[in-house]
């Protein structure tokens, strides 16, 4: 085969954000019968095929024509998918990923070339960059394409891709897709896709919490169902959904008014936590500087509102503090500045100067490209700023939140993927051993408080590891609806699906009549049976955060039981 470096630079574009046990089983859940999940097709348009088809319900079928060629301006069709599917990254440095596919071909024209293929692209070492395309099986009737790459290092931002390329015109069937990590297959999952038969879902009604989707909580008897947590993570499963972010502000209502939760621990950066501390703190009406549509949004105002109105009816008040690394920086450097009263000036010119140029560079290559120069300034600048915020004698509070400051900008010398749900929990951390007599309540992305391990070790699994029990883990979801990724998407014509796909657990949670529930997974695994085996197994969640809407990867293998502590379900949900 040909065009190998076109293919190259083409794939480079493409981005994946989630991992999941799929690769043949993609094959088998599809949305509304057109998208087959985690599997992406520029140039080829595919369908489901149950009438050829080797094993399972359905073949994968891709048809190749002069449109799809149009449309995507590239001489080769893909159907592919992230090798994280199968494997995690860490597990690959030094492996040999094998990968093989039956295909069935009927070629339009002799220009038709088909065969298996995997890909590394790294930016931070180029010289990782590979690519293996397997035997060609074009105008065959079901013969095996294979491809085997050895991989060397890995880094931070690797790529690695894996799949099936065809040039030409025609169609083609793909079944018996397998990937091998060093001769070892790949272990997949095959989700439930029945309905629950009536004893469960008798058990489910029996066993959750139900209430309305628009008025509060009843406190109380959401504090009883938890195991008195110092910390407790609520995620939401796509950041743009209302329904989503007013159900963890009426949980995060309750565990403040009734079970003495005073710190607010939020993904976004310190600056960003300071500002709505000045809201509801201190009675601004508005943010000093732009903040994110997940706290600048009416739901989120409303939130603050009964915070401030709140606040002025306790001793202790509660307090927010962002604990994410991200670009917003500048705020941090601006507030130490007025708090020495300028005297470290220059110096913070000179670190927000390095950080911005850094800053600039970390889009191209996957890191923040300090040199060592760069480290040490940073290092011993910042060390020496915080003895001196220390010796000022400042007051209590200010003198904490400026260290933090000092010290999170520290954070950005080790950033990428994998250090940031370190450093989050790092943070989360420091704030419990600075307010040992205060419970602390993490809102993020359901990926980023979940006990997970795939890909990278997520900010929740590095809290559980330190406070175990004492940190609980309520994981969203919804059925059906939108939010405003999808909306965005809806207006670009794009097509969205609103349903979740069977074999999801939203899939058997819409099968009882609760608009609005909490179940306390907790509790189950001692007590399974008959009526709850299904949700100590491994199904598909909805879950993906601020990226442009990708319904092959709007689904992600989810373990609910090891993952969450507590799922919260609601039927409907309506856009930002």
């Amino acid at each position: 085969m040909k065009k190998t470096l076109i293919f190259f630079s083409f794939v480079l574009q493409l981005t994946f954000i989630h991992a999941q046990s799929f690769s043949n089983l993609g094959f088998e859940y599809w949305q509304a019968n057109k998208y087959p999940l985690c599997w992406t097709h520029p140039a080829i348009s595919v369908t489901p095929n149950s009438i050829i088809s080797l094993s399972g319900k359905y073949s994968l079928k891709g048809v190749r024509q002069q449109a799809d060629v149009e449309q995507a301006s590239v001489p080769y069709g893909l159907i592919l998918q992230d090798v994280t599917t199968a494997f995690n990254y860490s597990d690959l440095e030094n492996g040999k990923i094998s990968v093989s596919v039956q295909i069935k071909s009927k070629a339009a024209d002799s220009t038709m070339h088909i065969g298996a293929f995997v890909q590394i692209i790294d930016k931070i070492n180029p010289k990782n960059n590979n690519i293996v395309i397997g035997n060609d099986v074009a105008g065959r009737e079901w013969a095996e394409s294979s491809a085997t790459l050895i991989l060397k290092d890995i880094t931070p931002a690797s790529n690695i891709y894996m799949g099936v390329i065809m040039m030409g015109y025609g169609e083609i069937w793909l079944d018996n897709y397998q990937i091998k990590l060093n001769g070892e297959l790949s272990k997949e999952i095959s989700p439930r896709t029945t309905s629950l038969t009536e004893k469960e879902k008798e058990w489910l009604s029996n066993h959750i919490i139900s209430f309305s989707d628009d008025e509060p909580i009843d406190g109380q008897l959401f504090g009883k169902a938890l195991p008195a947590p110092l910390i407790v993570g609520i995620g939401d499963n796509v950041h743009g959904s209302s329904s989503i972010i007013k159900l963890k502000n009426r949980i995060a209502q309750a565990l403040i008014e009734y079970e003495g939760f005073t710190l607010i621990t939020i993904e976004d950066s310190p600056e960003v936590g300071e500002a709505i501390n000045k809201i509801i703190q201190r009675g601004s009406d508005t943010a000093e500087r732009g903040i994110n549509i997940m706290y600048e949004n009416p739901d989120f105002i409303n939130f603050t509102g009964w915070l401030r109105k709140y606040n002025k009816s306790v001793a202790r008040k509660v307090r927010v503090f962002g604990v994410d690394v991200n670009s917003r920086y500048e705020g941090m450097i601006e507030e130490i500045d007025k708090g020495t009263f300028g005297r470290h000036s220059q110096e913070l010119d000179s670190i927000r100067h390095i950080l911005k140029t850094s800053m600039n560079k970390w889009e191209k290559i996957g890191k923040l490209p300090f040199n060592e120069k760069h480290k040490k300034y940073l290092k011993e600048k910042l060390e020496s700023i915080k003895q001196d915020i220390t010796s000022m004698k400042p007051d209590k509070e200010q003198e904490i939140l400026l260290c933090y400051y000092a010290d999170h900008l520290l954070h950005y010398l080790s950033f990428d993927a994998q250090e940031r749900e370190k450093q989050m929990a790092d943070n989360i951390s420091r704030l419990y051993s600075l307010y040992p007599d205060e419970k602390i309540i993490y809102m993020a992305h359901n990926l980023h408080v979940g006990n997970i391990h795939k890909g990278t070790q997520k900010t929740g699994a590095w809290l559980k590891e330190r406070f175990q029990d004492q940190y609980y883990i309520i994981g969203t979801c919804y059925y059906d609806g939108t939010d405003c990724f999808k909306k965005a998407a809806l207006s670009k014509n794009q097509t969205v699906i609103n349903e979740s796909v069977q074999g999801s657990y939203e899939y058997l949670f819409n099968q009882i009549t609760a608009p609005c529930f909490f179940l306390d997974l907790n509790r189950l695994h001692d007590h399974k049976n008959a009526s709850n085996e299904w949700l100590h197994k491994p199904m598909l969640m909805r879950n993906y955060g601020v990226e442009p809407f990708n319904y092959y990867y709007e689904f992600t293998i989810t373990d609910m039981m090891n993952e969450y502590d507590g799922v919260l379900f609601i039927k409907k949900s309506m856009p930002l």
